[in-house]
């Protein structure tokens, strides 16, 4: 009977460890099948949230150029309507013209002064003049000169900042 007894408990533990590892591996498949799904759904989640992130990043750049693109024409129109005062002032003969001008064009007065700093208050009038592309009738008309008065103005500029007679004044006073 003990035989029996024994043959009986090998067969019930092998049929337990049988059953055990049935278990185990329906467990694991499960647990693998578990995972899949987890890394699968987290996979998407964050597709999902990097495409949300560049759909924002992008309307956030387009929103920056319009607002830049929008600042930038409000620059120009500004700086038009400056130019088109500092012209009129100009053909005024307004004594307001050289600090205008020089609130507009701050860089101009102090690259002329460097060149030449004996010129004097009419010469960088009229180098102002010259900059704003008046012509040598316009220049006279406006500071109640005649035009012989403004050509010899415009040589003594050439005499002041060393330029030779076929360079032409405007172009050199443009490009400051």
């Amino acid at each position: 009977m003990t035989v029996l007894y024994y043959l009986m408990e090998f067969a019930l533990i092998d049929a337990y460890e049988i059953k055990n590892s049935t278990i185990i591996q329906q467990s694991i498949w499960i647990i693998y099948g578990h995972t899949v799904v987890v890394i699968c759904l987290t996979g998407w989640y964050f597709h999902r949230k990097s495409g949300l992130f560049l759909r924002v990043y992008k309307q956030k750049i387009s929103q920056i150029a319009n607002r830049s693109s929008m600042q930038e024409q409000d620059l120009k129109a500004t700086f038009l309507i400056e130019l088109a005062d500092l012209i009129e002032l100009a053909k005024n003969d307004d004594m307001s013209l050289i600090p205008k001008f020089n609130t507009v064009y701050p860089l101009f007065h102090d690259k002329l002064w460097a060149l030449n700093p004996k010129l004097s208050a009419l010469e960088y009038k009229c180098c102002i003049l010259l900059f704003l592309k008046f012509s040598t009738k316009d220049i006279a008309s406006s500071n109640h000169i005649s035009v012989r008065s403004v050509q010899t103005r415009k040589n003594r500029l050439r005499k002041h900042f060393d330029l030779s007679a076929d360079t032409d004044l405007y172009h050199w006073i443009a490009n400051l």
